[in-house]
Parts: structure tokens; sequence; C-alpha cells
């Protein structure tokens, strides 16, 4: 199979996310290479094939990520963090190393064919980039459209720069892809019964919780972790974000476009880095590295966020409670028309550099929950981005969770144990909430960890 892809000039790469896997298939402009590409794409969906010397490498490499987690700051804290926010959804924690040495090629195949074995959700998205020549050639230009191989070549045809023929270059080459999408992938199995289990959507812990870490290493660092809850890419959240914000009756401000909460969130998220940079790293010169990052499932209805902050030993408890200051100040400092502009350009400027990437087009074509044959383009989103103003931002920072009761990991890195240095009181400030009326019972997950406490 490898060779078979190599000889056809098609690279492929299967990554597996908490709410889809996604399989990246790169071919050349040519029948040859699309075909290929597609019926590598069948025989991964029909009856996956296993390599066991690439199984073994693959596995290597999963136990040293394994080991990277288990053994560094931000591995350790990360996995205690989400044991701690998800502690009924294993699934989205990362994998131990016993995990990982267990795995067999049965077992990978067995979850391939569980995975891929239901059609009835698989999307296929294609995106090629049409090149059109400069003006300057006689008023021509080539296009390279896909077109039958004849003598081992690539027939490529000229046509004038107009956005008619364009247009119609465009056109032609998807005609070509459909009729070799349907000759290749129309003998796939019809879609099974609904019946078969699907992951139950994640649920986050309805009360933070203050963690203390410690690992063992050369050099000395501190980390400051601090997450909550946000909503899913479409606006809406777990069962624990949805009884959070209905507290605060929240609302988004506006409902006429799929990608509104998104790119709210996105902005919002944009302005919040500006505030930590620079209140935390540039005015108190507490930190050295702080950000915010964010995460949003497009298929579950869950999200999350996660501030990190790296900085010397002994000025952690600062770092910690002056960056939860900063999330939570537009509550008393509402955000400003500067800020917002400002965030806009940076992320115009970080799109632009991402624009000509085929896997980035691929990505921004996105399925709208509920409707079979709708989607949303990449240049939707820029036009949402563009009419956002300063009270959407300030209504996606409402739309957070957690703030007032954050999971918050405090972790050191040392050649010697530092247990006694760190203080044993709770250091982040902690407003108290009645309990959620459908709060699971049971007791928290049980971390087993070296060099760990709770405070909550």
């Amino acid at each position: 199979v490898h060779l078979y892809k190599l000889l056809n000039s098609v690279s492929t790469e299967v990554k597996p996310e908490a709410d889809a896997v996604t399989v990246d298939i790169s071919f050349a402009s040519s029948a040859r290479s699309f075909r290929a590409g597609l019926e590598w794409l069948h025989s991964l969906l029909d009856e996956p094939k296993l390599d066991l010397q690439a199984f073994a490498e693959s596995q290597l490499r999963l136990k040293g990520k394994a080991q990277h987690h288990e053994k560094t700051i931000e591995g350790r804290s990360l996995q205690i963090l989400r044991q701690q926010m998800y502690p009924h959804d294993a699934w989205l924690w990362d994998a131990t190393l016993e995990q990982v040495s267990v795995l067999t090629t049965g077992k990978a195949k067995q979850a391939l064919k569980a995975q891929f074995g239901n059609l009835d959700r698989l999307r296929l998205d294609i995106a090629g980039v049409v090149s059109l020549g400069s003006a300057g050639q006689s008023g021509r230009s080539a296009t390279s459209s896909m077109q039958h191989e004849e003598d081992g070549g690539l027939i490529e045809k000229d046509m004038a720069a107009t956005s008619s023929e364009a247009q119609k270059a465009v056109a032609e080459m998807r005609d070509r892809f459909e009729q070799t999408i349907c000759s290749v992938l129309s003998n796939l199995p019809a879609v099974s019964s609904s019946d078969e289990p699907r992951v139950s959507p994640p649920r986050m812990a309805a009360r933070g919780c203050e963690l203390r870490v410690q690992v063992l290493d050369k050099e000395e660092r501190g980390l400051v972790l601090i997450a909550g809850g946000a909503p899913g890419y479409w606006g809406q959240g777990d069962a624990t974000w949805q009884e959070l914000v209905k507290r605060k009756n929240f609302k988004w401000r506006n409902s006429t476009s799929h990608l509104y909460p998104a790119m709210a969130m996105e902005l919002m998220i944009e302005c919040m880095n500006m505030r930590l940079l620079g209140r935390v790293r540039d005015q108190l010169s507490l930190a050295y590295s702080c950000g915010v990052s964010l995460t949003m499932l497009e298929g579950l209805n869950a999200g999350s966020f996660i501030c990190s902050c790296y900085c010397r030993l002994d000025k952690l408890e600062s770092v910690a409670m002056a960056a939860l200051d900063v999330l939570r100040s537009p509550e008393r400092l509402p955000f400003r028309d500067l800020e917002v502009e400002y965030a806009k350009k940076n992320m115009t400027l970080r799109k632009e550099r991402q624009q000509m990437n085929l896997g980035d087009l691929a990505e921004k074509i996105r399925p709208v929950p509920g409707f079979d044959d709708s989607s949303v383009l990449q240049e939707d989103g820029e036009c949402v981005l563009n009419s956002l103003s300063t009270d959407d931002v300030q209504c996606a920072w409402n739309a957070l969770t957690g703030l007032d009761d954050p999971f918050a990991v405090l972790a050191t890195s040392s050649p010697y144990r530092m247990g006694s240095s760190l203080s044993e009181a709770p250091v982040l400030e902690r407003r108290w909430q009645p309990p959620l009326s459908t709060e699971q019972g049971g007791e928290a997950v049980q971390v087993a960890a070296a060099g760990l406490s709770m405070l909550d």
C-alpha cells in the first residue's frame, strides 16, 4: 500500500479528534493520482489493512508521547486537569503508557472498523486551487485542470484569464471529481442500522478545584493552568454549561449566522490574550509566557478554555491570582473598541497567512447541524468577523463558565522536591455557587500521580 501511494504521488494522514476523525489525502493534479487516493480511502472505509511494521513504529511513537505526558510538567498538568474537568469521560484523557503497551493490530483494526463501519455521517470535502497565468503571456493563461492522462502525461488546457472561463475551468474540474468519486466509492457498504453505540456527550464537572503538581526535572519552572467551560462551535455547550449560563440569563445577541458564536468566541479570546500579555507579562513582569487557548467541538455540544502561564517558582502564586484577575476583568472593565479592532487585524493577518493552505481550506467547509445539504464557507466567517462589535465580544465573554469556581493547577518542576515551599492554603478566590439541580453525585476521580495534592 505504501509503495502504491508513492508511485501515484499520494500522501495520507489520519487525525483522530474528540468529535471526529479527519483523513487528509493529498494527491497530484492528475486523474491517476486522484483515483489512487480515492482507492486508498475506499480500502480504509471498507476493509482497513494494517502493516505490522508500520503498526510497531506507530506504537513506539505513541509510547514516546505517553512518556512525555507523564514526565513533563506540561503533559502531567494537562492530563490531571482533564481528569478533574471530565471525571466521567475518560476518552478525553491522554493515553497512558500502560494503555499503549497492550495495543495489538487486532485491537487497532477492530477500532478502525468500529469508527468507519457506519457511513451515515461520512462527509467528503475536496479543496483545489485553479492557477491562472499572468496576462503577459499573449493574453493566455495555463490552468491545470484535472484531465484524463494520455501517454503518461497530464493534458493542460489553455484558457483565457477571464472570470467566465475561470468558472468554466472550475466546473469542469468539479465534474471530473464527481465522476471519479462515483466510480470508485459507489460500491461502499450501505449505511448500517443506527443502533450502534456512540460515545456519550462529554459533561464537565460542576465544581472546580485547585491542584498542586510536582515533577522532577533538571530545569526549574512554574506552570499555572486555569480552565473552565465554553460553548461548542455552534453556540451550545454541555449540560453543565447550559445550566450555568441559564443562571446568568445568557443569550447570543445575533442568530442570523451559524458562524456567529464561533467567530465571537475566537475574537474574544484574541482580546483576552492581549490583556493577559499586557498585564501579567509586560506590566507586572510575573510570567515570561502566557496565553488562553479555546476548544470548541463541532460534532458535540461541548467546549472549554485553558489559560496557561509559565513563570519562576517564587512567582507561581502571584501569577495564578493575576491571571484569574485578568480573566475576570471584563466584568468591571468592558472591552473597548480599540482593542477589538486591533484583535480583528491580528486574526485577519493570521488567516491570510493560511489562506493558500489546502488543508485549511477544506477545514473551513463546515456542515451546518440540521441541514444535510448546507454548509458554511470561509468567506462567510470573514464577513461575520468584520461585522462583530464590542457588544458581541462582551456577550461572548459571558458565555464562559467556571470563572467563579475555576479548575486550576499550580505545577512546579525542579531537580528536588518543592513541597515544603508551596503554600497548602488555596490561592485563588472562589465565589460560592449553589449546586446544580442536575449535578451528578459521586466522588471526584482519583488521580494516581506522585506529588499531587488537591484543594477543593
